[in-house]
This record gives C-alpha cells, sequence and structure tokens, in this order.
C-alpha cells in the first residue's frame, strides 16, 4: 500500500488552465511590416526611401538653398506677387536689365553674336561690352523669356539673388568655419543683411523726414505707350532729365 502511493504521488498531475506554461500559448500574429521574414510594409519603405534621401548631401545642400530662396522671398515681399503679372519697380535701371534678357534670349535662339547691337545709335550700331547686359543670367533664364516674357525673368532674378548670396557665402564659411550653424548663420547675414522691409523702410523715412513718409511720385508724359518697339514689342516710354 506504501509504494502504490508512493508511485501515485510521483505521478505528474493533469495539467489544468492553471498549470499551462506560458510558453505553450498560441504565437501572436505578427502585424504588417513587422515580420523581419517578410517584405516589409509601404510605412518601412517610405521611412527607408526618406533616410536615405536625407543622408545624401545633394539633398541637404538643396533643402538649405530652398530655405534660403523662401527667406529671401518673404523678406522682399510683395515683390513676389509682381512675378507673373510682369509688373517692374518704377527705378530707372529697370528698362536696361530687361531689355538685357530680352536680347540675349533673341541672341541664343538666333545664334548671333550679343555683344554687339544695331538697334542702338543705328543704323551703326554699338558694343554691348559695357551694357548692363548680364549675359549669365540672361543665358540661363532664356527658356523663362522665350515663355512668360523678360519682365518675368527680371523679377525671378531679384527673388532668387538673396538666396543664392546666402548659398554662396555659407559654402565659402564652411571652408574655415567648423560649425554648420555657424556657417548657416554667416550665409543668412550676408544674404539678407541688406534687404530691407516695407515697414523698415517707412521708420528710415520718418526718421530722415521728421516724421513723414515721403512716397515716390510717378509722373505721366503725354503720348507715351502709343509707340511700341518693332523688335521687342515693348512700349516707348520717357523719363525726366535733370541738369545736375
Amino acid at each position: 500500500m506504501e509504494r502504490a502511493d508512493h508511485d501515485r504521488s510521483a505521478r505528474a498531475a493533469p495539467a489544468t488552465a492553471s498549470t499551462l506554461d506560458i510558453t505553450e500559448q498560441a504565437p501572436v500574429k505578427p502585424t504588417a511590416g513587422t515580420d523581419r521574414g517578410g517584405p516589409p510594409g509601404p510605412p518601412a519603405r517610405w521611412r527607408r526611401w526618406l533616410a536615405r534621401t536625407a543622408a545624401h548631401p545633394l539633398a541637404r545642400h538643396g533643402a538649405l538653398l530652398l530655405g534660403f530662396i523662401v527667406a529671401g522671398v518673404v523678406l522682399t515681399w510683395p515683390l513676389a506677387t509682381n512675378l507673373m503679372d510682369a509688373r517692374l519697380p518704377a527705378t530707372r535701371d529697370i528698362g536696361a536689365y530687361v531689355w538685357g534678357f530680352w536680347w540675349m534670349a533673341r541672341q541664343v535662339t538666333h545664334l548671333a553674336n550679343p555683344w554687339f547691337t544695331s538697334l542702338m545709335a543705328a543704323p551703326v550700331g554699338v558694343p554691348l561690352g559695357f551694357h548692363t547686359l548680364m549675359p549669365l543670367p540672361g543665358l540661363l533664364l532664356t527658356p523663362v523669356t522665350l515663355i512668360w516674357g523678360p519682365s518675368v525673368s527680371y523679377n525671378l532674378l531679384v527673388l532668387i539673388t538673396p538666396g543664392l548670396l546666402c548659398y554662396t557665402m555659407y559654402r565659402a564659411a564652411r571652408l574655415w568655419v567648423p560649425s554648420v550653424i555657424g556657417a548657416i548663420a554667416a550665409g543668412a547675414f550676408y544674404g539678407l543683411s541688406a534687404m530691407l522691409t516695407q515697414q523698415e523702410f517707412d521708420q528710415m523715412q520718418r526718421f530722415l523726414n521728421k516724421g513723414k513718409v515721403v512716397q515716390p511720385q510717378r509722373k505721366e508724359f503725354d503720348f507715351t505707350g502709343l509707340m511700341k518697339c518693332g523688335h521687342c514689342g515693348c512700349a516707348v516710354t520717357a523719363e525726366a532729365k535733370v541738369k545736375p
């Protein structure tokens, strides 16, 4: 009897709900994109692609350049509103710059010499070596000039110039400044320090004119806009000349 009782006590007890081992539970079904053995889900692939793109030097420099250009557009606001309307600031040199964009696009499409024109001092012509021609911007913006006109090319160049100056100084500062943040600050200070907002301009006018804001004066000339150039299509205008 004692030996039988000893054999029954040594026999394993039947398994119950409270005695089941934790390792024998049903495995949890993995979610999409978490199974290492299967292909990654769409969110995982996008994250990996963004990580590889952000690690590329070209992407970082492109994002920095875009940030500088956006900062320049903000500081020169509302100049960006004139981009597609072909509206130009009322200053003296604008006409020469716009004509230069049109001339470069015309000479590029005709494969002609851009350094001489017979449209000035006709029929003899004049060399354009000392003219405000800007051949490189005119060449790069030739598609814009041909599609939307030289005024849009000028406004676009004015908008992106502060950002380009910032990025150029950033690359120069990286040669001597070990900190990336310091180089970015140097580029922003160099490219954006000369940009004045309309509010700052009004404050300076009040200070210089004892509280009064002097608005630019526009003069109306007779018969302007009636005649147009036969080559570029721009209207012939006039300006007041005052002898010193």
